[in-house]
């Protein structure tokens, strides 16, 4: 059919009018945005790394939805000011719930289990009734977001098999691990707490009678959720470290085992990606554009991470039973959050802009995989240069945020080099620390090679002197 641009049911009389559309996209924005915001409070609190990966792509995704939907609220004559009020009080309390899941079952019940399915009925419920030609640009932002949900919630039924297993494997062990599981029993609970307490919200429409006598009570959202000050890792890893540790079986040739080394710091980026998860949980009353920042920025890291992950598991590198790096997370849940972003974003993020920095590595990968066969190195080269393209767009954050967040860029500066100088030390003596006693070969060489300049004993001191972390 060519007529109406192929639009079908051109003439058919819709459900919706322009109030009534407005008042649903409203709705979506602040749902998606509080999805978004769940995802980056739980993403350094839940233990399985692959859940943790996920959260960090759907909560960046969440707020590509929550810009889409705020957007076309705009255009449907709906003041953009009262689009980052909470629509509803009930609507609100859901969400607050939700954020209090307990374990990584829990959330995923809550999120994949109730939320995404939701949603996707709603959605798909309003293209079927809304008049397709004059609501063409409420259904062009619903089928991106739709195709973004059943990639979701089919990653969601995927991933589920691997969380229970996790819990009834912590459970088994309860003796060893101090780790709180859920299962579908035990889940069940909150489960149907959430649902009951959606059907009182009128679903995400928000069309239930609101008598005075049937408001909600809070029940797990009394009390305030608080963000972990050390990122959570599955204790079945090789542990915590501040420091470089590399991978158990490195390879022998020393070119390939300085590669190999660099890959490794890729797939260590977790934590910071997890500190612009917190960031944007506790940096509040900024604009929306920030929040949308750092989503990108959470995920992008992720993604670096799993960069590395790639590279090592294409080419059989055990990063796993190695200690896990946390030094981009942990040492600055001391601090306040801004110190945190500024220095990521200004000071780690703004290394790699200068001649000596990631532009060089980048072009010593490249001639590598120029004249060698080695797919590790072909492909870790080219993750390389679109890493470099995100470390710009990141630093660009921070000189974008840091008036806001520190009064001024310099300021940020100074606070960004500060911040460097002392993580350098930490890591240098933790990186040092691991390899000392270790048989000597390449690799330790290199890592103390590397590292044993950074052992500044001012800087050192100072560390010590301040608050050790809980």
């Amino acid at each position: 059919m060519y007529v109406y641009t192929g639009i079908s049911e051109a003439q058919k009389i819709g459900k919706y009018g322009v109030d009534e559309s407005a008042r649903l996209m409203k709705r979506l924005a602040y749902i998606y945005r509080r999805l978004m915001m769940v995802g980056a409070a739980h993403m350094p609190a839940r233990m399985n790394w692959h859940f943790k990966a996920g959260l960090a792509r759907h909560l960046f995704e969440d707020s590509h939805a929550a810009g889409l939907f705020m957007k076309r609220a705009s255009e449907l004559r709906s003041p953009s000011v009262q689009q980052l009020k909470d629509p509803d009080p009930w609507l609100a309390l859901f969400f607050d719930e939700l954020l209090m899941a307990r374990s990584d079952y829990e959330l995923w019940t809550g999120i994949y289990g109730v939320v995404r399915p939701e949603l996707r009925r709603l959605l798909r419920q309003y293209a079927q009734d809304t008049q397709p030609l004059v609501d063409y640009p409420t259904l062009r932002a619903i089928k991106q977001v739709l195709s973004d949900l059943d990639e979701q919630t089919a990653w969601g039924e995927a991933i589920r098999p691997a969380l229970l297993e996790d819990a009834a494997f912590f459970s088994a062990h309860r003796e060893t691990y101090s780790i709180i599981t859920d299962d579908e029993s035990t889940a069940a609970v909150f489960c149907d707490e959430l649902r009951k307490l959606l059907a009182q919200v009128g679903g995400f429409e928000g069309r239930a009678l609101k008598q005075a006598e049937n408001v909600p009570d809070r029940k797990r959202s009394q009390q305030k959720y608080n963000m972990p000050l050390r990122a959570v890792r599955d204790p079945r890893m090789g542990g915590d470290t501040l420091g470089r540790t590399g991978v158990a079986n490195p390879p022998t040739e020393p070119e390939l085992a300085r590669i190999i080394a660099n890959v490794r710091t890729r797939q260590e980026e977790l934590g910071a990606a997890e500190l612009c998860a917190a960031t944007m949980v506790l940096q509040n009353n900024m604009p929306w554009s920030f929040y949308e920042d750092l989503a990108r920025h959470c995920w992008d890291e992720t993604r670096h991470t799993l960069f590395g992950q790639a590279v090592l598991d294409l080419g059989g590198y055990d990063w796993y039973s190695m200690p896990q790096f946390k030094g981009d997370y942990d040492p600055h849940m001391m601090k306040p959050v801004a110190n945190s972003y500024i220095w990521l974003s200004i000071g780690i993020e703004g290394s790699a802009m200068r001649k000596d920095g990631m532009p060089k590595e980048a072009r010593m990968l490249k001639a590598a995989a120029e004249k060698t066969d080695n797919e590790v190195v072909k492909l870790f080269a080219q993750c390389v240069d679109f890493d470099w393209a995100d470390e710009v767009t990141h630093h660009q954050f921070g000189r974008k945020w840091a008036e806001e967040l520190m009064d001024d860029y310099r300021t940020s500066e100074r606070i960004a080099n500060r911040e460097m100088e002392l993580n350098f030390a930490r890591m240098a003596r933790d990186t040092c620390s691991f390899w000392e006693d270790k048989p000597d070969s390449f690799n330790k060489q290199m890592f103390l090679n590397d590292w044993k300049d950074r052992l500044r004993p001012e800087l050192l001191k100072e560390l010590d002197e301040r608050t050790l972390l809980p």
